[in-house]
C-alpha cells in the first residue's frame, strides 16, 4: 500500500492507535454541532409545496478507507412527512479513482470499493417562489464490499435551484465511520471523508 504524504492530513483524517477514540469524538462532536445549526436555520415548507422527489447524480470526494480519492454514482429519494421534515433514502456505488501521496497522485480504475444504502431525515426551506432551496440532513447508512461491511453516518448540506418540477442540486457531505474491513488495502480504525455531489432532481 502506498503511504500518504503528511499533507494529506489536511483533507483526510486517518486516526490510529490510542488517539482514535479521542479524534473520533472531537470530529463527531464538532461536525454534529455544525450540521445541527445548519439544519435548525432552515425554514419550513408550506402545505402546497412538492411532497416527493427523486434525484440522481455523481460525486467526487476523499476518504481515508478508500486511499484516497473516490467517485460515486447514486440515486436519492425523499418524501415530506411534515411541513418541516422529509424522509430521505439513498443508494450509492463507490469506486476508488486515485491513490498515492499528494505530490505523486496516481489515477486508477475506477476500482469498485463498496455499495452503500442510507436512510435519514432532512429539513428543507425554500424562497417564496421556490426557485432556491436549502437542505440539511443526517443519514445512517450501511455499506458492503467483497471483504466486509460497516455502519456509517453522513451529514449533508445542499443548495437546490430550478423550477417547479426539474431542478439542480449541489450537495456537500461529511462521512464518519469505523472503516473496519470494508477495504482490503486499508488498515485504518476510523474512516472520515468529505464529498461533493451534483445531481438532477425531479419533484412532484
Amino acid at each position: 500500500m502506498v503511504r500518504r504524504n503528511p499533507t494529506l492530513a489536511l483533507v483526510v483524517l486517518r486516526a490510529r492507535g490510542g488517539t482514535t477514540n479521542a479524534l473520533a469524538s472531537r470530529v463527531l462532536h464538532r461536525s454534529s454541532a455544525a450540521i445541527a445549526c445548519f439544519v435548525a436555520s432552515i425554514g419550513t415548507a408550506s402545505a402546497d409545496e412538492p411532497s416527493s422527489y427523486v434525484s440522481t447524480g455523481g460525486a467526487i470526494g476523499v476518504a481515508s478507507a478508500i486511499d484516497w480519492l473516490y467517485g460515486e454514482v447514486g440515486i436519492d429519494v425523499g418524501h415530506r412527512t411534515t411541513t418541516a421534515w422529509w424522509l430521505h433514502a439513498n443508494l450509492d456505488a463507490v469506486a476508488r479513482i486515485a491513490t498515492g501521496p499528494t505530490n505523486r497522485v496516481m489515477f486508477v480504475g475506477p476500482e469498485p470499493r463498496w455499495y452503500a444504502v442510507r436512510i435519514g431525515l432532512e429539513r428543507r426551506g425554500c424562497r417564496d417562489d421556490g426557485a432556491v432551496c436549502l437542505l440539511g440532513g443526517v443519514d445512517l447508512g450501511y455499506r458492503t464490499s467483497s471483504v466486509g461491511t460497516d455502519v456509517h453516518v453522513v451529514g449533508r448540506a445542499a443548495l437546490e435551484l430550478g423550477g417547479a418540477r426539474v431542478r439542480v442540486r449541489s450537495e456537500a457531505s461529511l462521512l464518519l465511520a469505523g472503516c473496519g474491513d470494508v477495504d482490503p488495502d486499508s488498515d485504518c480504525f476510523f474512516d472520515a471523508g468529505i464529498g461533493w455531489k451534483l445531481g438532477a432532481v425531479y419533484q412532484w
